[in-house]
């Protein structure tokens, strides 16, 4: 009897093992970001779930950042209502492998939204571009908090991100430019930032402008990227 008993249980432990090996034999899609809730609490918590229930069991799987995008990598990153850019910061965070951590895009999952994917090794998975995250360097110049945005401190902070800009672009050639309108950006200051950038002499197909429209920032954000392949 105790023998029957044994041979019930594990076979029950195998056939749970199996059915846990099945849900790990597909990409697994663990969350999307569409705005409308803190960006830092929903990476955080999406990356501990694929640490703890999907890369603990698959170490060789990827987590993977996909952009759903029309527009070439650079651009999606920049133009994304989400912060995946900051991926690797917070795979960093949780000691994951830069190894497992990928960004990629594709057209064919909407627009603007971020998809956060857990790809087990050798199983197929869509996209148009794919790229080891530790090969995108993303680096962000936006106001920080003034009680009053016409204040000498903005001003000056305004033209401190400007030369910040102005110098990656110029010690980086690889690097690609945005400046980047969001709610109530004042037009005069981009003006000033072109004006600025024509005078440094950099090539103006670097740079681009971005309308994103999500969050405010009463002068223009900045951001270069670099991809190395």
């Amino acid at each position: 009897m105790k023998i029957s008993l044994v041979i019930v249980l594990l076979t029950i432990c195998c056939l749970v093992n199996s059915s846990y090996s099945q849900k790990i034999a597909e990409p697994i899609l663990v969350g999307s970001w569409f705005g409308g809730e803190d960006f830092g609490e929903f990476i955080y918590h999406k990356i501990e779930e694929i640490r703890w229930n999907y890369l603990k069991e698959n170490p060789q799987g990827k987590i993977i950042a996909r952009l759903c995008s029309k527009s070439k990598m650079s651009v999606a990153l920049v133009s994304s209502s989400g912060f995946a850019f900051k991926f690797l910061d917070v795979t960093r965070n949780q000691a994951i492998s830069d190894q497992n951590v990928y960004l990629a895009r594709s057209a064919k999952c909407g627009e603007k939204s971020e998809q956060y994917w857990f790809v087990p090794e050798n199983t197929v998975f869509e996209y148009d571009e794919i790229i080891l995250a530790e090969n995108v360097e993303v680096n962000r110049l936006i106001e920080s908090y003034h009680e009053n945005s016409k204040s000498k401190s903005a001003r000056n902070e305004f033209a401190e991100n400007t030369k910040k800009f102005i110098k990656e672009l110029q010690s980086n050639p690889k690097a690609e430019g945005f400046i980047i309108r969001n709610i109530k950006t004042r037009n005069r200051y981009f003006q000033q930032v072109l004006k600025q950038i024509k005078k440094e002499k950099i090539d103006i197909k670097r740079i681009q402008i971005v309308s994103k429209k999500i969050y405010r920032s009463y002068y223009p954000e900045f951001m270069t990227v670099t991809i190395n392949n």
